[in-house]
């Protein structure tokens, strides 16, 4: 791959102008043809679970084009690998409309989808809903003095200086007990994605060895348009887009050749034979047993066009 001009140098950032002239556009204003709209219906209880769901009145409202539940949706992963990447924390992750279960108050319960957002969210109203609530604790205070007690073993391996010690013996003490107000961190816009079908579009995702036995190599290629020859030294520079107008940001790419240089990979771009385009990102092979390596196709615009969701490729042990 042809290093790229534009790295290391400032760049100015390609909505500057659009932002200083009041213009530009949040990820929820750009309107396409046919636009579905989406409401989330969300739990009236914070523990128990779902008995029953009626969404017969909803489905009957004009406009309306489905209804999802838990009981109603397209197939979900159960691997609790395919909801979080290397670097997630510990745990199970949340996966919205997977069972009936419910585990806080607010729990997407039903996604109601329609030709407007107003009819999505009237015909959200009448979505009904039968639950078996269960105890739940939400009053912090109440619950202080039950709280876990450390183990000794799980106790820190070395501790350092005497706290206490310290405390009553300084000249001047000051021991109170201070409590904050709730704070709610809200986004500067509401978080939206839009996603578009265009023609018969087709990727395709292969995975070999390298010519070198400890290289894979990672092949995405697609039957769009393709990338014209000199713009193909310029797709990987940070903030560089063709799609100014479609809210693009120039960032997809510049983070996908940072993750790849940064896991000792190479990422080259090429036509696709018959037409498209091609990228080949090559990594070292990982012999030992590690986590897997993840390629998110989400940040591939120009490969992934189309897609409504980040999807996730790991590459499993015995092809490492």
């Amino acid at each position: 791959m042809t290093p790229s001009s534009h790295f290391g140098k400032p760049t100015s950032r390609i909505e500057a102008g659009a932002k200083v002239a009041g213009i530009a556009k949040y990820a929820g204003e750009y309107n396409v043809p046919r636009l579905a709209h989406g409401f989330v219906v969300s739990s009236a209880i914070a523990k128990g679970r779902i008995k029953r769901i009626d969404t017969a009145d909803a489905l009957a409202v004009e406009g309306v084009l489905d209804v999802l539940t838990h009981a109603h949706r397209p197939e979900l992963a159960s691997s609790d690998e395919k909801y979080k990447d290397e670097i997630a924390p510990d745990g199970s992750p949340f996966r919205p409309l997977y069972d009936e279960k419910i585990r806080f108050s607010g729990q997407p319960v039903a996604l109601v989808l329609a030709e407007e957002l107003e009819i999505a969210r009237f015909a959200a109203s009448l979505v009904r809903i039968e639950y078996e609530a269960q105890p739940y604790v939400t009053d912090f205070e109440a619950e202080r003095k039950r709280g876990a007690v450390l183990q000794p073993e799980n106790a820190p391996s070395h501790s350092r200086g005497n706290p206490a010690g310290a405390f009553a013996q300084a000249p001047v003490r000051v021991k109170a007990e201070y409590r904050m107000s709730v704070e709610h961190h809200n986004p500067m816009e509401p978080f939206a994605t839009t996603a578009v079908w265009e023609g018969d579009g087709r990727i395709t995702v292969s995975t070999r060895f390298g010519e070198a036995s400890d290289r894979v190599m990672l092949v995405v290629e697609d039957n769009g348009p393709g990338i014209p020859v000199d713009l193909k030294d310029k797709v990987f520079a940070p903030y560089f887009t063709t799609k100014h107008s479609k809210g693009g940001t120039g960032l997809g790419l510049a983070i996908v050749h940072r993750i790849v240089s940064d896991h000792g990979g190479r990422i080259a771009v090429a036509d696709a034979p018959g037409g498209g385009a091609r990228f080949a990102i090559e990594l070292p092979r990982i012999r030992a047993a590690v986590r897997p390596i993840y390629v998110r196709m989400g940040i591939l615009p120009q490969v992934a066009a189309g897609l409504a969701d980040a999807a996730e490729l790991s590459v499993p042990p015995e092809r490492q």
